[in-house]
């Protein structure tokens, strides 16, 4: 499927003509006034990129998405994911990235940052694409007020295809957006974070993945550089400066697999140690 993630999105981006660009995926319906809001809270908060509040259309009382957040190695995460909206993130308004599902941008902001990276076919492009933004200084704002019902895409679920591209596109961006120093500082926790993402698609049975994902970045030096030296090139912001935005846990649900409290607490207090130790090195 040629119009597939990235490449239906960058595809759209390029012939489109007004002053921002309006991504919205084909399973959503929005309230009445939601380009209203978007203009309004691009007038009070300037120059980012913005995204509005995604419920879960078959269950409009509960989160789909309140903005979206990076973790240290490069998980990343929708704030409040099926919990019972409440207003509890409508006022933190500050996030990583927006959901590509509804988000706001200025057109001018893709000739800074560039397009969507279609090597990443689907999955975290929006998270290379926000962290991106990031190391120019762009940020990224959650607009409570534009209602969004999503009916939540099922493509690909939770197939061996998904294991695959969630892990390998997660190591394109560790790879790609620290500096080599930040890497080289962060070698030690990279390795125990390996050890235990390992053992968890072995727990899954996806072990086969796992390895797939990481001979993936073994044999593709070239397009790895390639994107490191022009990440870097461009880099505004030091990588110590964005990592103490970045979350130190991700919520993975309770009901993902067997253990996945140890999991948790393991990520939780290793990104803690890390963002530490770069922070003090």
């Amino acid at each position: 499927n040629k119009n597939f993630g990235s490449v239906g999105r960058n595809s759209g981006i390029k012939i489109a003509k007004g002053e921002f660009i309006v991504l919205l995926d084909n399973d959503t319906k929005v309230n009445t006034d939601w380009l209203d809001e978007f203009l309004k809270n691009y007038k009070i908060n300037g120059y980012g990129m913005y995204q509005g509040k995604l419920l879960l259309m078959d269950e409009p009382n509960k989160i789909n998405s309140a903005g979206c957040m990076i973790n240290i190695f490069g998980f990343s995460f929708a704030r409040g994911t099926g919990q019972i909206d409440n207003g509890q993130y409508d006022d933190k308004i500050e996030i990583n990235f927006p959901a590509t599902a509804c988000a706001f941008i200025p057109k001018k902001m893709f000739e800074e940052i560039g397009l969507f990276d279609e090597e990443f076919f689907a999955y975290l492009d929006d998270t290379d694409f926000g962290w991106r933004a990031m190391k120019l200084g762009i940020k990224s704002y959650f607009v409570s007020s534009v209602i969004v019902f999503h009916k939540w895409s099922n493509t690909t679920k939770w197939s061996p295809l998904k294991y695959y591209l969630l892990e390998r596109n997660r190591l394109i961006c560790i790879n790609t957006l620290y500096s080599n120093k930040t890497i080289s500082r962060l070698r030690p926790f990279l390795n125990f974070i390996n050890f235990g993402v390992t053992k968890l698609y072995e727990k899954k049975g996806m072990l086969a993945e796992k390895k797939r994902a990481d001979e993936y970045i073994k044999n593709h030096k070239n397009y790895l550089m390639t994107k490191y030296k022009e990440i870097q090139k461009k880099t505004i912001i030091e990588d110590v400066k964005i990592i103490e935005k970045f979350s130190e846990c991700v919520p993975v649900p309770e009901k993902s697999f067997a253990g996945v409290g140890i999991f948790n607490d393991f990520l939780c207090l290793t990104s803690k140690f890390a963002k530490l130790f770069v922070k003090l090195s």
